[in-house]
């Protein structure tokens, strides 16, 4: 360490404990602020994250904070949360469950969901304002804690929850405020938590830009003590048979062994529900701390599978910040521990090594090759180890039958893992490994990956259960499939995935994935049968040779998602045989948004250009390009219902029952024209043009810049909806003098009504009946308005900017970066 330029930890002195050791600490009762350097020691925090996939990394383009909102009293509310679909991959060691209550809990966002795998019905505990970055369930399941980090204003939060409270409430019932308590000492993100074996503590680590750890009395929700080391710290746990001890492993070939002193015994065992803390000689809880040696042959290792860092010619000349990230990136990390017996802990490390260490001696006796990846989770039981991690394989390993006799004469350290342990099995999963949690004989259990995914595991029928799944990529559009009566919804990412949900209990039913190109947006057939002649739509037969009235008509059923790609090609998915029916590129550049027509004959698009293109929804065939956006990207498409007959819709009678409709388009000019359409007679026509008028400077007051593309993605988006009860109103919101909703009554040419708005809209829908309109916005707020009075409720309950809202019947979808939320429509 000393030849690298970094300082070491303290050397350990005759009597077993380093000869300075005592990091900064605090009293109890003391403002867990108040820590800070003391005695010449600081935390070394480092310039750059580390490159191991089990540190957590807060969000750099993380949503900002609405600074004003406004909730309704409990009794009003006009939204309740029913559902969250996701799985927040970016967190590890965020899944809890217990075999014996059947507590399972995952993070979503910032939302812990509390699930019942039987009924599949979710209780959501909201209280976090960003991502919870991981979870840790006391041993008896009686206690929940889950962080989140600070960011700007926001402290971290370490909430504790009382999960028999939680439990004991029905749901859609209020959870009581006694059953959670609110801890806060870290600056930054929370990188790991653990309880100890009785549950009377608990420890949290800060994430790299602190290098902090924290431990607490969870009875009392307490601070205790804290220090800081001189690496970050990935992984913590507790000794299940030393109440005050525990370990953490991390960067810089850290392995620590930590001791909690200052804290006496009760009646019962030390540890237990019964132990109060007491003083040290000086009056305050400390925490003691031995660094562990790597063995020569660990390191030897890790250097040959790396390159030397001060190897050639030009290492002089670089830089000092450049020799000491390129040995930073060449460092050997411990990623993950399991204690295992009275005497041993399992380490892995970030090149698939598992050593095991001595912890009374707190040395290294045995290391072997586990895995070719980091290994990020281990879980273990008797003489079972289960490891997994960025290579995507779970493995079980099994003591050996000599290391087995070896127990029951030793106790534990080198004579129980002499000859190491066998591999049992192996399972293949779809993500790299960041969690899991087994029962008391590792025989079943969850496992989480990477992928957004949560699994059931059973090692002896060998079978693994998708139980949880979602987005990985920023999620850009949901939508119900309206032609299976709302039974099925859909998703698109930025990865190019579009995912089909069953709508009640939102389990994923398909899956397509493009790789070539981003899914930008989707529409679903809105019916399931369409009059075709020959194969071909009517509108076709009116432009095409060999149709015409004489032509015999038959039904062509069909359940057709069609998805617009940022590639310029329109793909279209039939859920019934689950295959790619068609794919055709109207567009030059990127398509920004598509709407099946009212009838199903034809899909509208639009692209990144201005251009709108009307296709045939059964050929593909071009019907229509529409250049009147040209030059600014289209932002919303929208369609009527089919007007009814007799009506005047745009200045015009309807005059055939079922086939007229109005369409509209939107683009970032902030202008939007409306459109009457008869499909089956191919016409479109024109009747209206509207232009909004807005300052030539950005929100935040600058300057715009000349190109004008660029100028339009600083500015909020332009969105405009028909009113479904009423289609000759045209809801608008978007850039402009202030921020407003404007209703605009197009068979009269004028506003009719406006209504103030708190924040600039990412995202709009309306409901069937037209009197609730949902706006989604930039600063994680979802509003709920009254159309008619403009009264609105503001809901809180998103972890970044709402990008997709729609409703259907008495549900409501919103989308927030990776995740589905679920509500029930009250009002």
């Amino acid at each position: 360490l000393q030849e690298q330029g970094m300082r070491g930890f303290p050397r350990p002195s005759a009597d077993g404990l380093p000869e300075e050791d005592q990091w900064p600490l605090e009293p109890a009762d003391a403002p867990p602020a108040a820590v800070a350097a003391a005695e010449g020691h600081t935390a070394a925090a480092a310039a750059d994250p580390p490159p191991v996939r089990r540190h957590t990394v807060a969000r750099a383009d993380a949503a900002p904070l609405p600074s004003r909102y406004y909730c309704a009293v409990p009794d009003e509310v006009g939204l309740a949360l029913r559902h969250v679909a996701g799985y927040n991959a970016a967190a590890h060691d965020n899944v809890v469950w217990n075999a014996e209550t059947g507590m399972f809990g995952y993070s979503a966002g910032n939302v812990v969901v509390v699930e019942d795998l039987m009924t599949r019905r979710q209780r959501h505990l909201t209280g976090h304002v960003e991502d919870i970055s991981t979870l840790a369930l006391r041993r008896d399941g009686s206690m929940l804690a889950s962080a989140s980090g600070a960011r700007g204003a926001t402290p971290s939060q370490i909430i504790l929850w009382d999960t028999r409270v939680i439990a004991s409430t029905p749901p859609g019932v209020s959870l009581p405020d006694g059953c959670r308590k609110v801890l806060s000492y870290h600056t930054h993100d929370i990188t790991a938590l653990a309880f100890s074996h009785e549950g009377a503590f608990l420890v949290s680590v800060g994430n790299y830009l602190e290098c902090a750890v924290a431990v607490w009395d969870a009875r009392r929700a307490v601070f205790l003590a804290a220090s800081h080391t001189q690496f970050p710290v990935h992984a913590v746990q507790w000794d299940p048979f030393a109440s005050f001890d525990f370990t953490t492993v991390g960067a810089g070939e850290s392995v620590l062994f930590w001791e909690l002193i200052g804290v006496g015994g009760g009646t019962e065992r030390a540890g237990g529900d019964n132990d109060v803390v007491t003083a040290t000689p000086d009056g305050l809880p400390r925490l003691r701390c031995v660094r562990a040696e790597l063995p020569p042959e660990l390191r030897a290792s890790h250097r040959a599978k790396t390159d030397d860092p001060r190897g050639g010619a030009d290492w002089a000349a670089r830089s000092r910040a450049e020799r000491q990230r390129l040995r930073e990136s060449a460092a050997f990390h411990f990623t993950s521990l399991q204690y295992v017996g009275a005497n041993t802990v399992f380490v892995g490390s970030c090149e698939g090594t598992l050593s095991a260490w001595d912890v009374r001696d707190r040395e290294c006796f045995l290391t072997w090759e586990a895995d070719a990846c980091e290994i990020d989770a281990m879980a273990a039981c008797g003489a079972r180890l289960v490891t997994g991690g960025q290579s995507k394989v779970l493995k079980r390993w099994e003591l050996s039958e000599e290391d087995e006799a070896g127990d029951t004469n030793n106790g534990g350290g080198a004579g129980l893992w002499g000859a190491g342990l066998v591999l049992d099995d192996e399972m293949v999963l779809d993500g790299g490994i960041i969690a899991s949690s087994f029962d008391a004989t590792a025989t079943m259990g969850v496992v989480a990956t990477d992928a957004g995914t949560i699994w059931y595991v059973n090692w002896r029928k060998r079978t693994s259960i998708r139980l949880v799944n979602g987005h990985v990529a920023r999620i850009n559009e949901v939508a119900f499939d309206v032609g299976s009566d709302g039974r099925f919804l859909g998703s698109c990412d930025d990865s190019g995935g579009l995912v089909v949900w069953e709508a009640t209990g939102l389990e994923q039913v398909m899956h397509f994935q493009v790789l070539s190109a981003r899914c930008t947006c989707l529409s679903f057939c809105p019916v399931s049968s369409v009059p075709v002649a020959n194969g071909r739509s009517a509108a076709e037969d009116a432009i095409l040779p060999g149709g015409g009235a004489g032509a015999s008509s038959r039904a062509h059923r069909h359940h057709v998602c069609a998805a617009g790609f940022d590639d310029g090609t329109l793909r279209f998915f039939d859920l019934h045989t689950v295959t790619l029916q068609t794919k055709f590129k109207p567009h030059t550049g990127g398509v920004t948004h598509l709407r099946y027509s009212s009838d199903g004959r034809v899909v509208v698009s639009g692209g990144s250009d201005g251009l709108l293109v009307v296709s045939s929804a059964m050929t593909g065939i071009t019907l229509r390009v529409l250049g009147d956006h040209k030059g600014s990207k289209i932002t919303c498409l929208d369609f009527s219902p089919t007007l009814p007959l007799g009506g005047v819709f745009g200045g015009r009678t309807v005059v055939q029952q079922g086939a007229e409709c109005m369409w509209l388009a939107a683009s970032a000019d902030r202008r939007v024209s409306v459109w009457r359409a008869d499909w089956s007679r191919d016409d479109c026509e024109l009747v209206d043009w509207l232009t909004f008028a807005a300052p030539a400077l950005t929100p935040d007051g600058d300057a715009l810049p000349g190109d004008k593309a660029s100028a339009e993605e600083l500015l909020p988006q332009s969105l405009a909806r028909f009113l479904p009860n009423n289609p000759n109103i045209v809801a608008y919101t978007g850039y402009g003098m202030q921020k407003q909703i404007v209703f605009y009554d197009v068979s009269l040419r004028k506003s009719v009504r406006s209504f103030a708005l708190t924040h600039w809209a990412t995202s709009m829908a309306v409901s069937a009946d037209g009197f609730l309109v949902a706006l989604g916005s930039r600063e994680r707020l979802l509003k709920l308005m009254d159309s008619e009075e403009g009264t609105f409720q503001d809901f809180i309950d998103h972890a970044g900017p709402v990008g997709s809202v729609v409703f259907h019947g008495k549900t409501m979808l919103s989308a927030d970066e990776t995740r589905i939320l679920v509500w029930d429509v009250l009002a």
